[in-house]
């Protein structure tokens, strides 16, 4: 978390799952690319990625999804003849 001060890391439900963390990663034009933490599992899981686990894991979800959210949209050209 520390390395990653930008990113909004909370947790949604403090009183059911307080060992439940995600992050909030801006995404262009998008919606927050969201990544769902289990901190006391070493174990992390994104929608496009999947589930990972430890500390090298963290750092592989965290790098795809900074990555994601920094591609720029682009539109749909089709050729016409």
């Amino acid at each position: 978390m520390a390395r990653f001060p930008w990113v909004n890391f909370y947790q949604p439900n403090i009183a059911s799952a307080p060992w439940h963390i995600q992050a909030a990663i801006p995404a262009k034009g998008d919606d927050d690319i969201l990544i769902d933490f289990w901190p006391h599992k070493l174990k992390a899981w994104c929608s496009g990625f999947g589930t990972v686990e430890g500390v090298d894991g963290l750092r592989e979800i965290m790098s795809y999804a900074i990555e994601e959210s920094n591609e720029e949209p682009f539109d749909l050209i089709e050729a016409v003849e």
